[in-house]
Order: structure tokens, then C-alpha cells, then sequence
């Protein structure tokens, strides 16, 4: 799942990318659900974002 981030650059958007992709990969090695693990990441920043 990718959302664009209207508010950062594009250069900056494809380093979050990648850095997400490296992330998900060492999650999946790890036995979590990358896709669980970046519903929850998603949730709080959006509660922070709200207050």
C-alpha cells in the first residue's frame, strides 16, 4: 500500500519508499505482518496529526 504524501518532496517520498520496502522485507524475515505493522504505523500518525 503506497499514499502519496502531498506535504514532503518527491525525492524525499521515494527515500521513505525504499526505506519502507527495507523495512517490510526485515518485518516479513522477522515473522510480523509488514502490511499489520504499517496499518498500526499509519493509525498513530494520524491520531498525532489530529491533536
Amino acid at each position: 500500500m503506497r499514499h502519496r504524501l502531498g506535504f514532503i518532496k518527491p525525492q524525499s517520498e521515494t527515500t521513505l519508499a525504499n526505506h519502507s520496502q527495507t523495512v517490510r522485507q526485515q518485518l516479513l524475515a522477522s515473522g510480523a505482518d509488514p502490511d499489520e505493522v504499517a496499518a498500526d504505523l499509519h493509525r498513530h500518525i494520524e491520531e498525532e496529526l489530529r491533536v
